[in-house]
């Protein structure tokens, strides 16, 4: 079960893929999580151009609460249409 792994054992494997993609690419960053009976464990790994694995980073952040600020707008904004019919079509 994924969950039994020790943190020992999640670094290990990021490395190994972090090294693993460094064969193919100028940086690499890697995040991830795992919960456990003892809370939740990290771990964050990266290698090559700091400056790009930072900007990689902020760039996702700032991708991902866009992306979330604009379906929420929507939900404010536009009702769904109907189930059935088509009388939320415009004529």
């Amino acid at each position: 079960m994924i969950s039994d792994l020790t943190p020992d054992e999640m670094e290990r494997i990021v490395q190994r893929h972090v090294d693993a993609l460094m064969e193919y690419f100028e940086c690499v960053q890697i995040l991830v999580s795992n919960s456990s009976p003892e809370g939740t464990e990290s771990v964050s790994k990266g290698a090559g151009n700091w400056y790009a694995r930072q900007g990689m980073a902020q760039f996702f952040i700032n991708l991902d609460r866009s992306e979330t600020q604009a379906h929420k707008i929507a939900e404010h904004t536009q009702p769904p249409p109907p189930e059935e019919g088509e009388e939320w079509k415009p004529r």
